[in-house]
């Protein structure tokens, strides 16, 4: 049985984060580039994802880059120069939508399909083999028993989401944002329209939801399921975050990474990290105490669990306990068992408002005799309120320091030779580096061994650490210490050289001819935004008929596909009531509603372009 590397992939907003990312425990990460990366807020320049990939290859992690926004035809010129520019700098491949790359002159580099694609099926991800890709990021909507079946047969690598904020459309289908804001999900400009908070409201005018996030999903968190999405075929396991900071890298990362090796331990023999080295932590992760909407496990168990927080799109955290009584600025709290740390002044605790219903927060002051205490003499708090701790400052203090270390175990060597000394570094398990040292051979007056190991396993902030010290002389010679120091330095700077020269890349998949979509004509979801990925779509057979929606919004009256269903999610799906809605609306206080569609056999929603209104049916 071939053992199969699994591959953790950690967010980076930057070189920094994707650093402390990898030292704790990614075999991989990803990263902005300057240009066309899905999220505009974050950028980053050449030499910055330069220095990332000489650090991560060190580990034999991997540098992924986004270039997954679809491309107008004005920027196909500057998108195919910098990937030059990025192939140059190391990274290991692109994770990308837009068809046009498939009619660009680009290097050697491998594309990852990203969830953009809206890979959903056995069909998508062949069309993917086809387009040149060597993985398939499938969506976040599919089962455990889907994405089983689709890795069975799949030709292609598969990676899937684990963790993070989740998108209530499918990705890459969701155009709210360019209709209502003119800012492109598409383009990395969403405007998170799906966080805004709606009126629900029935055909009559009916309120039946007032003021609620009903698009606002809980976030992912799949740690209890590795295993069982590792027996289903998936190899790489993606925490969502391009935009989170370092902390919040640190912690998820780090727990995930904790489970993955929990599982490999149990199973080497089909298993192994895809990366090298071990990373050891002076802190304990808990996905609990970093920023979270409330969990999901999102339909991957086919669950109907609320999905959504209907409350507040903001962070709950950690939730601790019921208020049990209250005096005046001081309330006793009947803490959960689960409680991760005691709670300490400036922590942030939130609960839900008895009288606006909406997530609303305040910050300890102090804690005396069990009663936590607030400046504020305005207690909004009351007997029986759930409380959550959304700040907390004890672990935000400790992810402000340095939080762990990756050392990568090595072997040294000392031989004598006829012109002096050899001294050898054996690294991953097949990589050996030399460097000889030609001095006058001295023998020693006292026993000089148990020095020569003392400063050669000296690897103080190197990667490495010396596992084993072979010293292979035969007497006993005297080498001064700094004659000794500078070997190990020249010996561990060359190994760490040859490392990174000689860390191999991906391979690229050669484009097939796609015959399937011979006759297929395109529609506004296949976002189809400039000339070359129109010509590739045409020589596969493919009709162009619409463009993509952000070229031309009359073609589709849909801005959103769902699989999360406001009807089920309230207590009022069709296939549970007699009674069904002739029409539901999304309401803002701005005076748009937008209609509803409800798919009941695919279990789908739709949220369709807005209608004016009259505010009159606000009672």
């Amino acid at each position: 049985m071939q053992i199969r590397e699994i591959e953790l992939l950690a967010p980076a907003r930057d070189m920094n984060i994707g650093m402390q990312a990898i030292l704790h425990g990614a075999d991989a990460v990803y990263i902005g580039g300057p240009q066309f990366g899905a999220r505009s807020a974050v950028g980053n320049s050449i030499e910055e994802i330069a220095q990332l990939c000489q650090f991560a290859h060190i580990y034999n992690a991997k540098v992924y880059v986004t270039l997954n926004t679809i491309l107008y035809d004005n920027e196909i010129e500057n998108a195919e120069k910098l990937i030059y520019h990025l192939y140059e700098v190391g990274v290991d491949a692109l994770i990308t939508q837009d068809l046009a790359l498939m009619r660009m002159n680009l290097p050697p580099i491998a594309l990852h399909a990203s969830t953009q694609m809206d890979n959903r099926t056995i069909e998508d991800v062949n069309h993917r083999k086809c387009e040149g890709f060597t993985r398939v990021v499938l969506a976040r909507e599919l089962p455990l028993s889907q994405i089983q079946s689709i890795a069975k047969d799949s030709p292609l690598d598969i990676e899937a989401f684990v963790h993070g904020a989740l998108c209530v459309s499918y990705s890459g289908k969701c155009y709210a944002s360019q209709y209502c804001f003119g800012r492109s999900a598409n383009r990395g400009e969403c405007a998170q329209f799906c966080r805004l908070g709606f009126d629900l409201v029935d055909e009559k005018g009916e309120i039946l939801q007032h003021d609620k996030h009903l698009l606002s999903l809980k976030d992912m968190k799949r740690i209890e399921y590795l295993e069982a999405m590792m027996d289903a075929g998936v190899i790489s396991f993606k925490i969502e975050g391009r935009l989170k900071d370092e902390k919040y890298v640190k912690n998820v990362t780090s727990a995930y990474s904790q489970a993955i090796n929990e599982i490999i331990s149990r199973r080497p023999n089909e298993y192994k990290r895809a990366s090298i080295g071990s990373s050891i932590y002076n802190f304990k992760p808990n996905l609990f105490r970093t920023f979270n909407r409330g969990y999901t496990p999102y339909f991957l168990n086919n669950d109907k669990d609320k999905i959504y927080q209907p409350n507040s799109p903001k962070s709950f955290g950690e939730y601790i306990g019921i208020v049990e009584n209250i005096q005046k600025n001081k309330v006793k709290i009947s803490y959960t068992k689960d409680l991760s740390s005691p709670l300490r002044a400036g922590d942030g605790l939130c609960f839900i408002s008895t009288t606006t219903d909406k997530l609303e927060g305040i910050r300890v002051s102090s804690i005396e005799n069990g009663w936590v205490i607030f400046n504020n003499y305005q207690n909004p708090l009351k007997v029986g309120i759930k409380v959550w701790r959304n700040f907390d400052i004890d672990f935000d203090r400790q992810l402000s320091k340095p939080t762990a270390k990756r050392h990568i175990p090595i072997q040294i060597e000392m031989t004598e030779t006829n012109r002096g000394f050899l001294f050898t570094a054996i690294a991953y398990d097949d990589i050996k580096v030399e460097y000889e040292l030609c001095i006058e051979k001295v023998l020693a007056k006292t026993s000089s061994l148990d020095n020569i190991r003392k400063q050669l396993s000296k690897l103080g902030n190197t990667p490495f650490v010396a596992s084993t010290i072979v010293t292979n002389i035969h007497s006993d010679y005297f080498i001064p210490t700094s004659i000794l120091n500078d070997c190990r330095r020249n010996l561990i700077d060359k190994l760490q050289t040859f490392v990174i020269k000689n860390h191999r890349r991906e391979s690229p998949n050669k484009q097939t001819l796609d015959t399937d979509r011979v006759g297929r004509y395109t529609t506004s979801e296949d976002n189809v935004s400039n000339k070359l990925s129109e010509s590739y779509l045409q020589e596969n057979g493919t009709i162009i008929a619409d463009r993509a929606f952000e070229l031309d919004s009359s073609t589709s009256d849909v801005l959103m596909t769902c699989k999360h269903c406001i009807l089920r999610h309230t207590q009022r799906c069709r296939k549970a009531m007699p009674r069904s809605y002739q029409q539901l609306y999304l309401c803002l206080p701005d005076g748009k509603r937008f209609p509803i569609k409800f798919n009941c056999k695919k279990c789908e929603m739709q949220v369709l372009k807005p209608m004016n209104y009259n505010k009159s049916y606000m009672k």
